[in-house]
């Protein structure tokens, strides 16, 4: 098991339980998520476009090891 955080979009949401220990829900816009994602190693991203709403209006810092 990765036992990665798992961050979902708007689109996203229910792909996962919300009670999973690892989901951290619907909150990647929000500083604490931006922070975690920019300081992250590496993100395996599937079925996000990556958009202007979930990215903060691409101000998040996307690392640069993306498997998407």
């Amino acid at each position: 098991i990765l036992g990665a955080a798992v961050f979902m979009t708007r689109g996203g949401r229910g792909a996962l339980s919300d009670d999973h220990p690892q989901a951290i829900g619907n909150y990647f816009g929000e500083k604490p998520a931006r922070t975690y994602i920019s300081e992250s190693d590496a993100i395996v991203a599937v079925g996000t476009k990556f958009s202007w709403h979930s990215t903060s209006e691409w101000n998040i810092k996307i690392p640069e090891n993306l498997i998407r």
